[in-house]
């Protein structure tokens, strides 16, 4: 470890999170109107009912469709949430799905440049902060598979701008997998890369030698949750746009030292996350994404949401009436519905 940009890391992740590192982050699902735009209510609506469960939230990730918005959506997503997040204390990250690094070295430009004219601070980091914003996330370049040198060579002009970055290990997704031995390296040079999340599962680096604690790592997987309680700073789960209360919860039995009631409520929440996982297979596209939509029309219609129609997806995706059902009523059985959802 590099002591020297170990310390700077610390002094600008104290600047980012005077309040401390949130332990549980969301990354935001993306609402749309029926036209097809983006529905700036409801993604404020539901930012606030995370509030008081979640301390941090990624837009434009996997899950808000990042892939596919062009730059205005994306902006569009961030004037809806940031006022209200930064308000209500919590802390956004702005994620560039770009499939070519070079594209998301082009868009952080533009984002950079956008806040220079808009709030004229000395510094990058004072315009991202009065933005709202603590950093970008980034992902490895589509199809790069381990090749840790063509990595190091797409991710490192963007790393060399200086803005708060985070880092992405989504194999899934890009058909990349990122080493422990890339990621220490760039711990090791670069204190303006201040976190790590893990999206694969296999849990690598916070397991390997190159593990350093100046790094802030999320882990970006359901299931296990108590499990991972001590090995990771913080958890970007997607099923909290629904379930924050319920795994706020886990993490509260933990530092309460209740470690059996902690590991209950997880077995739980892992038995209902792969029951929704069952039944979002059944349709084409990402489960994950679908499975949460899903539970998003109940999370915001609560007992009133078998009488409403979900809510438009992006691709236009319509979700059979029968397995909206299902959803429904597996969430009521595990008793995890709420009486009145956040859009009444």
């Amino acid at each position: 470890m590099n002591e020297q940009t170990a310390q700077k890391r610390r002094e600008l992740i104290s600047r980012l999170f005077p309040g401390g590192i949130p332990r549980i982050w969301c990354p935001l699902l993306t609402q749309y109107t029926p036209d097809g735009g983006i529905d700036a209510f409801r993604m404020r609506a539901l930012l606030r009912s995370l509030a008081p469960h979640v301390g941090g939230l990624m837009l434009t990730g996997d899950l808000g469709d990042g892939w596919q918005l062009s730059r205005r959506q994306c902006d569009q997503v961030l004037a809806a949430c940031l006022d209200d997040a930064r308000a209500l204390g919590m802390r956004v990250l702005f994620a560039v799905a770009e499939e070519e690094s070079q594209d998301a070295y082009g868009t952080i430009v533009y984002h950079l440049e956008a806040l220079a004219r808009i709030h004229g601070k000395d510094s990058a980091l004072e315009n991202l902060i009065a933005a709202g914003l603590c950093g970008y996330s980034i992902f490895a370049p589509f199809g790069a598979g381990q090749e840790d040198q063509r990595i190091e060579e797409a991710l490192r002009p963007i790393l060399n701008l200086g803005a708060p970055v985070a880092i992405i290990n989504s194999p899934a997704s890009t058909g990349t997998t990122l080493s422990p031995a890339l990621i220490g390296k760039f711990c090791d040079e670069f204190p303006n890369f201040y976190l790590y999340q893990d999206n694969s599962g296999l849990d690598e680096y916070v397991l390997s030698p190159y593990d350093d604690d100046s790094l802030i790592t999320l882990r970006g997987v359901e299931f296990d949750y108590n499990k991972w309680y001590n090995h990771y700073d913080g958890f970007m789960l997607p099923f909290a746009n629904s379930f924050a209360s319920t795994l706020t919860r886990v993490w509260a039995e933990r530092e309460d030292e209740n470690e059996d009631v902690a590991k209950e409520m997880s077995l739980k929440m892992d038995g209902l996350i792969r029951g929704l996982l069952e039944l979002a297979e059944r349709l084409e596209g990402n489960a994950i994404q679908n499975a949460v939509r899903l539970c998003d029309h109940f999370r915001a219609y609560g007992k009133d949401a078998w009488e409403m129609d979900v809510a438009p997806t992006l691709d236009g995706t319509q979700y059979p009436a029968r397995l909206v059902e299902q959803v429904g009523d597996l969430i009521n059985d595990s008793g995890l519905l709420n009486e009145n959802g956040y859009l009444l």
